[in-house]
């Protein structure tokens, strides 16, 4: 049950000029007016919308008032919403945006993270516990833009919110997400994007999943070795860099994974990228299992208790062939002096990326050092190494993270981890079975994560209609629903207090591209957020499906993949308008449609150009005059291969374009755009029908000259229509140089209303 008071937001205050009035028919559950909760994923713990429907348009030129600390902060609203909307946000005094830093905020553990955030007629007021709280003040203010409030070109509709007064704090401190680049890599950019997607809904943590058999992906110098250390850890990324899954090891994903590994420089990189967008970067060297790539790089670590054993005359075993379980020596002293330098070197790229980045508070001295399917190591010597290693980590002042088998009866090292250590539950079986966790956390003073592969696991297929992974929940798949409904403290069996969090686990055994782990995180990601912040009583899988359904137009503004599941349709569909700010007679970027589902662009769409005497006058009985209009998909929607985890992609926007006839004489016209029939691009995506209007501002050509001739044709201001010299609110000439086109944000419309740039707040978030 969802306990927001809500009211319908007005798209504008009363003193300001109304943003495009386009109107869509959506058909399905869509109602003409939403919600301004709709647009908040997760939800906050408290929000208060304006009883009468108020809202406040941020003004051109607006600057931002805030402490030097959150800077982050600032980058983050910049890059959401500054291409959209043409806002520059620079820092300045007495600002529209105001954000102070305001230590009373907020109870608990979690006290860190909470924030305020205040829309009234006259501004925005942020308050905030620290730099990571702020980012996720500013997430939630891109939210309340609406859908649209990430897209790729400047819109036409001015940046309208809601009056609303939050307060808000996470349930849980620990929200991650683990992926897997050791399987199938994931290069810099693509993390960092995984990044922006977790710093959006508010999720904290990275938990980097380093090494594992298939291979070792970052770079550890020699740097800081002790003086009796042999090994030239250079070897790691020479030998196990270039290692993967195999080809033809995965009938779902049949061609290797990909190879390479993170040099010391990026990985410090990306720990002060993520640092700066409030997550924290936790790294995972698993053992002693799980080892086939240590031991095929480093010769000193293959001895008498390892597995497997190096071929005749050879010092190291072969490159892994997933053909048995594998294991470090516990008894041999080398491990030790490698994984003191491991540890070592990881942490201090750790501080140097957090150092960099200026926000503290994202470091948690927690190591990740794995414990999960050590089978091939025997019950002591596998006490002893997590005894070893949680110790040298404890030395270091450093917790121990480990997986749920450690305390499992076939090896349980319960005794052997120290006070203070984190277990991290992924098995199918009661967490608290037999009491065993209950017993652990009390007198190891720990605490649990949460990863159940019911409700966490993203590789289990999501649904019945895809190929995938479904041991976990059987051939209906792990469904959002799951993700969604359930509770980890309940399924702990231990007090709140003692649940650290949330964490969604990513393994790349099945994954080979970008838009192959896209499609199994989203949407199924964004429900672990909301279990990981929003108060288990707040939350209701009938409205976050109304929700997330909106959440369509965002990833396809962010370019992101995802699962058009049928547990959430009909997804929305919409149309913004853009700003087209200086363009000659021609061919020009006028809208965005975002159609999840599409295979093809809408052919079907219509145009008129019509003179009037002002804007938004539309009785002048002057003969409209056809306009063409032509879209663009530069990707195709793709649902699955037959049988395959790999190939599946989501389209892109669509790019609608109108040609303004040639000789068109100078003046104020109406632009209409129409669709005879209804876009109906799946039987999960809500159909659109789209009837409305947008003015425009023509002006005459400018006369050829002789060095430079006037082309006209299709202008020269980019695919996009736009000029490299102009903004959001027209050139630097005003709006009478020669050949400017302004399409303005105001708009009339006909029709029955739907999901639209206009009628709900842009997101990006």
């Amino acid at each position: 049950m969802c306990a927001l008071a809500l009211s319908v937001a007005s798209p504008v205050s009363a003193h300001e000029p109304p943003p495009s009035d386009w109107k869509m028919q959506v058909s399905g559950k869509m109602a003409a007016s939403n919600p301004a909760h709709l647009n908040l994923l997760p939800l906050p713990a408290s929000a208060k919308f304006a009883d009468d429907g108020a809202s406040y348009t941020i003004p051109a030129g607006a600057c931002v008032s805030a402490p030097e600390q959150f800077t982050p902060a600032i980058d983050i609203l910049r890059a959401n919403i500054g291409k959209a909307y043409g806002l520059t946000l620079l820092r300045g005094h007495d600002c529209p945006i105001t954000m102070t830093k305001d230590d009373s905020l907020g109870t608990g553990a979690q006290r860190g993270e909470a924030y305020q955030l205040s829309v009234t007629k006259t501004g925005i007021t942020i308050k905030a516990a620290g730099t990571r709280a702020a980012i996720w003040a500013v997430q939630t203010l891109t939210q309340m833009l609406g859908p649209w409030a990430q897209a790729p070109t400047t819109l036409a509709a001015s940046p309208t919110l809601p009056q609303v007064f939050i307060t808000d704090q996470p349930r849980y401190s620990w929200r991650g997400l683990m992926i897997d680049p050791v399987r199938s890599f994931i290069p810099v950019d693509e993390v960092k994007r995984i990044i922006n997607d977790m710093s959006a809904v508010k999720l904290n943590t990275l938990h980097l999943h380093l090494s594992d058999d298939q291979g070792w992906r970052v770079e550890i110098d020699n740097e800081g070795k002790a003086a009796d250390d042999t090994i030239d850890y250079a070897q790691l990324t020479e030998r196990s860099g270039v290692t993967s899954y195999m080809a033809g090891h995965s009938k779902l994903a049949p061609s290797a994974g990909r190879t390479g590994y993170y040099t010391k420089a990026e990985f410090i990189d990306l720990v002060d990228y993520a640092a700066r967008h409030g997550v924290g970067i936790v790294p995972e060297i698993d053992g002693p299992g799980h080892a086939n790539a240590m031991l095929h790089a480093i010769a000193e670590l293959n001895s008498s208790g390892s597995y497997p054993k190096p071929a005749s005359g050879e010092d190291r075993v072969r490159a892994y062939q997933e053909d048995d379980r594998t294991t470090l020596d516990p008894g041999n002293e080398a491990t030790y002096t490698f994984l003191s330098h491991v540890v070592s070197r990881l942490n201090s790229y750790i501080d140097e990326g957090v150092a960099r980045s200026g926000v503290p508070e994202v470091r948690v001295p927690v190591f990740h050092i794995g414990g999960d399917e050590a089978s091939k190591t025997a019950k002591e010597p596998y006490q002893s190494y997590m005894k070893r290693v949680s110790d040298m980590l404890t030395a270091n002042h450093h917790a121990a993270i480990v997986w749920n088998e450690a305390l499992q009866p076939a090896q349980d090292a319960s005794a052997q981890l120290p006070d203070g250590s984190y277990v991290q539950h992924w098995t199918a079986d009661e967490p608290n079975q037999g009491g065993r966790l209950a017993n652990f956390i009390s007198s190891k003073h720990a605490k649990v994560i949460m990863s159940h592969v019911k409700h966490a696991y993203l590789p289990q297929k999501p649904s019945a209609d895809l190929p995938g992974p479904s041991w976990a929940c059987g051939e209906n798949g792990c469904t959002i629903e799951s993700f969604y409904n359930w509770d980890p403290t309940q399924m702990s069996g231990v007090a709140e207090e003692n649940v650290a969090g949330v964490e969604a686990a990513l393994w790349n055994e099945h994954m080979r591209t970008e838009h192959d782990q896209q499609s199994v995180m989203f949407p199924r990601l964004e429900a672990t957020a909301e279990v990981a912040w929003t108060p288990q009583s707040e939350r209701s899988f009938t409205d976050f499906k109304m929700r997330e359904s909106l959440r369509s137009t965002v990833h396809l503004t962010r370019g992101t993949s995802f699962h058009l599941d049928a547990l959430i349709s009909p997804w929305a569909s919409s149309y913004a308008p853009v700003e087209v700010d200086y363009a000659l007679p021609g061919r020009h970027l006028v809208g965005l449609l975002a159609l999840p589902g599409a295979t093809q662009a809408p052919t079907n769409l219509q145009g008129t150009l019509t003179p009037v005497t002002e804007k938004h006058d539309t009785a002048t009985g002057l003969t409209p005059v056809p306009v063409a209009v032509t879209t663009e998909m530069p990707t195709a929607y793709h649902f699955t291969d037959q049988g395959r985890t790999t190939g599946r992609v989501m389209n892109s926007l669509i790019r609608v374009y109108a040609t303004i006839p040639e000789g068109t004489p100078p003046g104020v016209y109406r632009l209409s755009l129409s669709t005879p029939e209804p876009l109906n691009v799946s039987d999960r995506t809500a159909p659109l029908s789209l009837s409305g209007d947008q003015f425009v501002t023509v002006a005459a050509p400018p006369p050829a000259q002789p060095d430079n001739p006037a082309n006209p044709g299709e202008t020269g201001t980019g695919n996009d229509g736009h000029s490299p010299a102009s903004g959001k609110h027209g050139t630097t000439g005003g709006g009478t140089d020669p050949g400017v086109i302004h399409v303005t944000g105001h708009s009339k419309s006909h029709g029955t209303t739907g999901t639209h740039a206009s009628q709900l707040p842009h997101s990006g978030a």
